[in-house]
């Protein structure tokens, strides 16, 4: 049984193809802009599977091999790199200019920047650098302070969906943290909570 979607698909082709004699000519647009399901991508590409495609000639891989050494696509010959790196001994770049750097490439202007696509590691890490150790527990009260290896305050997820929003964050002690964790189900249950 075809879906909506179907009938009104073949509906627009008979209408296309009114007058058409040959069938589909080169150059014709009926498929442009069209969607394709995850389930057709998986069938094309298992059709695809096995098939060769036609080699790439000498010519053309010595072309795309220089295509991606050096800039602009040419390499740069053994006298220019060293003409480039004499030219740049004992230069030291300043404080002034490093700093300037470090705000151009900051959080989302940086190449790398992967906004909330980023593991977990990355978005704590960024809620330290943003808004420094928390200061106290929230649940206990206990105070932060420095420990043998690190702060004994974390930041602790509310909802465990890892916004970049200080609102979804709390600071807990460790302890606090597992049990928080442990009874809202949001850890492996290898922690006893008595």
């Amino acid at each position: 049984m075809a879906t909506k979607a179907q009938l009104k698909y073949w509906e627009l082709l008979k209408e296309r193809m009114k007058g058409n004699t040959r069938g589909f000519q080169k150059g014709n647009k009926v498929n442009l802009g069209r969607i394709k399901t995850e389930e057709t991508r998986k069938k094309m590409s298992l059709a695809r599977l096995g098939k060769r495609t036609k080699p790439h000639s000498e010519e053309t891989k010595i072309k795309m091999s220089l295509a991606q050494k050096g800039r602009k696509g040419r390499p740069q010959s053994e006298e220019v790199k060293k003409k480039i790196s004499l030219g740049l001994l004992g230069h030291k770049t300043s404080q002034e200019t490093r700093d300037k750097i470090g705000v151009a490439n900051k959080d989302e202007k940086h190449g790398m920047w992967e906004g909330e696509k980023a593991v977990y590691s990355s978005k704590h890490c960024w809620i330290l650098r943003n808004y420094g150790n928390p200061t106290h527990c929230e649940d206990c009260g206990l105070i932060g302070k420095k420990g043998k290896r690190s702060w004994n305050i974390d930041w602790s997820n509310v909802d465990h969906k890892y916004r970049r929003k200080i609102e979804d964050y709390v600071g807990r002690c460790r302890s606090c943290h597992m049990k928080y964790d442990y009874k809202n189900n949001l850890r492996n249950k290898y922690v006893k909570i008595k």
